[in-house]
């Protein structure tokens, strides 16, 4: 299915495959890093969708500038949190997440293959 948005009776609709849309774009399939007329810029708010192959392991991050959570499709894997107490969480069920603060370090390591999706948001709209 191609990325596509329309406008129809004043509603915007933006729908496509998140393999797809993130293919060119480090796996993000919203945010934005998008030109506004692809209909994928929605900021404050980016979506990641991540396949990893078991054994597929990040180093640490940066620190990035939003609250993030990511939400287990299938699979399971490994986070770790630099300088927190519960430094480990596994996510293993479909369902199970994890969300940290702007500004922490982590990495990732698949315990299995796994899919999953990374939401980050800016913490400016809480108004």
């Amino acid at each position: 299915m191609a990325d596509t948005s329309s406008v129809i009776d004043d509603t915007c609709l933006s729908y496509g495959n998140a393999n797809d849309a993130g293919a060119d774009n480090s796996e993000w399939v919203i945010g934005d890093f998008y030109p506004e007329d692809i209909g994928l810029r929605h900021a404050p708010v980016e979506v990641k969708w991540s396949h990893r192959p078991s054994g597929w392991k990040r180093g640490w991050s940066g620190e990035a500038p939003g609250t993030s959570m990511t939400l287990i499709v299938s699979g399971s894997m490994r986070l770790s949190f630099s300088g927190a107490a519960e430094g480990d969480v596994t996510l293993s069920r479909p369902g199970d997440y994890v969300m940290w603060c702007p500004g922490a370090r982590h990495d990732c390591l698949a315990l299995t293959d796994c899919t999953v999706i990374t939401i980050r948001w800016s913490d400016d709209t809480r108004g």
